[in-house]
């Protein structure tokens, strides 16, 4: 009976230990995906004059990119009405009044 008491006792204490060294496991993982996380963060912005800026050569790039694509868009749109505007005022150069062509 007293075998049987110290085995179970010996069973328990090792049960409370498993999960308390599981439950320091669990927390110091927690802490250190905090830490990278912080990390990461702290990577991508640089304290500058009190204001937090942006820190990142590939956002850097990115906004860049945004950047040149939207003057392709105003130079391409710009370009098409222009092409527009000519071609109605060549046409409207080359008929006369009454719906005639001009003669060179």
């Amino acid at each position: 009976m007293n075998s049987k008491l110290v085995a179970l006792a010996s069973l328990l204490l090792l049960i409370v230990v498993v999960c308390s060294a599981k439950e320091d496991q669990a927390k110091q993982n927690t802490d250190d995906d905090k830490e990278q996380y912080d990390f990461a963060i702290t990577s991508r912005m640089e304290e500058d004059d009190g204001d937090v800026v942006r820190f990142n050569e590939r956002d850097q790039e990115i906004e860049e990119l945004k950047e040149d694509l939207q003057h392709l868009k105003k130079a391409w749109w710009g370009r098409r009405r222009r092409r527009r505007r000519r071609r109605r005022s060549t046409t409207d150069t080359n008929v006369r009044f009454l719906g005639k062509k001009k003669s060179n």
